[in-house]
């Protein structure tokens, strides 16, 4: 066995460690929530959401790397576990080298990036519902199709970029770790991803703030009003979105930065305790399919009382109440 693979004794102590063991229960945990909420979401967005179809499909893509990523990072964790109950006496089985991660890295890399591009896509998405006059459904979904098979192709090179001139030549106690020759890169791209995210967060809000401010601009059109009203409730879901990608993946870019700023004046069992927590990306993972879940209950409550609300008003136009039958099509 390659002396990469043989663990110190610091690894061991890692591997014994009680917080080392209960974050891999927690991350377990959160893998299996994920993967009901996803399920739970999928027939919310189908079945209960006032999401358009291009909207749909760009959700499903991030549902979809959502559930990649946990699966990834559950096959990790298994490993993880057999390791620190039944290989502690083999300390050279242990360790992976970085060049053996090197597929499996790619996948983490990918589906993390794609669930960061893919809100990007959201974004871009709802601009043009909003501001394109002439985009109707069809365009609309034209336009999805393309960011899909944008976000799908960034991500595909994402792994590749942070990891092009690294020689994999270090050892790693699991592979969503980065290679420690890419380090670097990878701060600076979850940094950039960090700004990216605030900015479509910040773009989002005003985007809802015009669609508030133009809602009640034809107040005798039930339908153009209703559907200003769907704008501004898919918008605020996907800004919701935003924000608590950003507030994860600001905690793991910060996190991860001043950890290995400060390693040299952290014993080993603080680093190793408060690094088992920073690494936040399967929480985000789950927090993706149960925030469109509780979104969807919320927007659909509204829904129901905004159509009461309407129905109580004095009628002006014979086809006012067909109109209100019409949004439930």
């Amino acid at each position: 066995m390659s002396n990469l693979t043989c663990g110190s004794r610091i690894d061991i102590e890692r591997f014994t460690s009680y917080n080392f063991i209960f974050s891999l229960i927690v991350g377990s945990s959160a893998v299996v929530s994920t993967y009901v909420s996803t399920v739970l979401a999928i027939y919310a967005i189908a079945k209960r959401s006032i999401f358009e179809m291009s909207t749909k499909l760009l959700l499903y893509q991030i549902l979809f790397n959502a559930v990649l990523y946990q699966t990834a990072y559950l096959y990790e964790v298994i490993q993880l576990f057999y390791k620190a109950f039944f290989k502690l006496d083999e300390p050279c089985e242990l360790l992976k080298t970085e060049e053996s991660c090197f597929l499996h890295f790619n996948v983490f890399i990918i589906s993390t990036s794609a669930m960061i591009y893919g809100k990007t896509g959201l974004m871009l998405e709802r601009a043009c519902a909003t501001f394109l006059k002439s985009c109707n459904k069809s365009i609309l979904l034209k336009i999805s199709i393309a960011i899909f098979i944008c976000v799908f192709v960034l991500s595909s090179q994402t792994g590749l970029m942070l990891t092009w001139d690294d020689t994999l030549n270090g050892s790693a106690y699991a592979c969503y770790m980065v290679p420690k020759k890419s380090v670097t890169r990878a701060t600076r791209f979850f940094v950039v991803c960090t700004i990216l995210i605030l900015m479509n967060m910040l773009l989002l809000c005003l985007i809802v703030r015009h669609n508030k401010r133009f809602q009640y601009a034809n107040r005798f059109s039930v339908n153009e009003r209703f559907h200003k009203h769907q704008v501004i409730e898919s918008t605020m879901t996907i800004c919701i979105l935003n924000a608590v990608l950003f507030v994860l993946v600001l905690t793991y870019t910060i996190g991860i930065g001043v950890l290995l700023n400060i390693k040299s004046i952290l014993s080993h069992f603080w680093f190793t305790a408060i690094i088992s927590w920073v690494y936040t990306i399967p929480y985000m993972a789950l927090a993706i399919p149960v925030i469109l879940i509780v979104r969807i209950k919320i927007s659909r409550a509204t829904r129901i009382t905004l159509i009461s609300v309407i129905s109580k008003t004095q009628q002006t136009q014979d086809d006012h109440m067909n109109q209100i039958k019409k949004m439930w099509e």
